[in-house]
């Protein structure tokens, strides 16, 4: 009887072994080390059905209250709620309702939207 466990037991160990070729997932890891991951990245385009979180930052804090939905001490990186609730929706027609200036159109947009609502602001006196 001893001699059948030892028996099965060095077959297991035996059968568990494999060899170094077979290891599929550092075969070929030479052919990729060298890839440059920077040069394949786009700008994101924002899209519809995005929530933005949009906030303007002012000398005078109180100035920039009717501005900001979402309070400025608040990390909403963790709070995906408050952002769904109080985040700017871009709707099917690439628009989102920005509080002073209206109905702002940031189809084809990426992150330069930030330019395009600080220059409405600021040519506004706002």
């Amino acid at each position: 009887m001893k001699k059948l466990i030892f028996f099965i037991v060095g077959l297991f160990l035996l059968s568990a072994c494999s060899s170094k070729r077979n290891i599929t997932y550092l075969n070929g890891v030479n052919e990729y080390a060298n890839t440059d991951i920077s040069k394949h990245k786009t700008p994101y385009i924002i899209q519809e059905d995005d929530i933005l979180r949009i906030d303007i930052r002012s000398m005078v804090p109180e100035a920039a209250i009717v501005y900001n939905k979402i309070p400025q001490n608040t990390n909403t990186s963790t709070n995906l709620n408050l952002l769904q609730l109080e985040g700017y929706l871009v709707s099917s027609d690439y628009s989102i309702n920005f509080p002073v200036l209206g109905t702002l159109d940031v189809k084809g947009s990426t992150l330069e939207l930030e330019k395009k609502i600080t220059k409405l602001l600021l040519e506004g006196g706002h």
